[in-house]
């Protein structure tokens, strides 16, 4: 009998747990205190009036949401900022004044530049595609590079959640925001799909992942593989791997002033801080120093 790998074994562990809970995605009702937990702590990421944190998956559950995040902008001239490549949609609640709107925002494999203005909040979530497909009836990359009202249903949906965030501060807000998420998520079926188990491994390992014989393990070819995952998430996985590994090292070249690349781009799997560039400039059209200087700038 043929042995299994470590990642085949655990996909089927996972995949055996994912069945056993659907329909629904617990049998229990969602423990609100264990989800909204992680944001309690210190941002994992955090950039003037930008902040993120990780949702990591509920036990026994798949992972439905990547981060939380809230941007609130108080400067009376705003920095525009740029955003980094990115393969998930964000719901997210756009707020000036009184005003109050749920968007989608979708993905985004060219960098795009954010301009807040003066009074803007925005506080959204960042699901897998997963979620927004089997949740939402979402197809993340019919949404590439928009940020356009959300649809109606799902507006009618987080109406509640919408108008009781008008006057919370931004992290109770985003609280409110995942809670009523998470009531429509618990209520539909997640099931573990071979790709869906893949973006969660590049995911939980920032990109660095080995891809080759990957298929196999998860009992398909390498052309099946790629062809389902880029019919989830609309890119490769080689593409997705890339523009996880990037935004790693950023976040990480946020806390320098004067970052040494050569030394990230080794910790993030790069053979050497050239190709770190070239990659970077292939998926942004601009050098790390380039972000690097944009991103310094919100922290003023």
């Amino acid at each position: 009998m043929t042995s299994m790998s470590p990642l085949s074994r655990s996909f089927d562990a996972t995949l055996g747990s994912a069945r056993a809970i659907v329909p629904g995605m617990s049998s229990e009702k969602t423990k609100l205190a264990a989800l909204t937990a992680p944001l309690q702590a210190t941002p994992k990421h955090a950039i003037n009036g930008y902040c993120a944190w990780d949702i990591p998956a509920q036990k026994g559950q798949p992972a439905w949401a990547i981060s939380g995040w809230v941007c609130e902008n108080d400067q009376v001239v705003p920095t525009p900022h740029i955003i980094l490549p990115h393969a998930e949609a964000s719901i997210a609640v756009h707020q000036r004044g009184d005003n109050m709107h749920l968007l989608m925002c979708g993905p985004a494999q060219a960098p795009r530049v954010h301009k807040p203005s003066v009074g803007e909040r925005l506080i959204g979530i960042s699901l897998t595609p997963e979620t927004m497909a089997r949740c939402f009836r979402l197809h993340p990359p019919e949404w590439e590079q928009k940020v356009e009202l959300a649809p109606p249903n799902l507006a009618r949906s987080l109406e509640p959640a919408v108008e009781s965030m008008r006057i919370l501060p931004g992290r109770e807000a985003l609280k409110a925001l995942l809670t009523a998420v998470a009531a429509i998520v618990d209520k539909s079926e997640m099931p573990v799909s071979a790709e869906h188990y893949l973006a969660q491994q590049m995911r939980a390992r920032d990109g660095d992942l080995r891809l080759s014989g990957l298929g196999e393990q998860l009992h398909l070819s390498s052309r099946q593989t790629r062809r389902r995952f880029i019919g989830l998430m609309g890119i490769t996985p080689k593409t997705f791997a890339r523009q996880l590994r990037l935004a790693r090292i950023m976040t990480r070249a946020d806390h320098h002033r004067s970052p040494a690349w050569a030394g990230l781009a080794h910790e993030s799997g790069y053979c050497d801080q050239a190709h770190f560039v070239r990659d970077c400039r292939a998926l942004t059209g601009r050098t790390p120093s380039q972000i690097h200087a944009n991103r310094q700038l919100q922290q003023i």
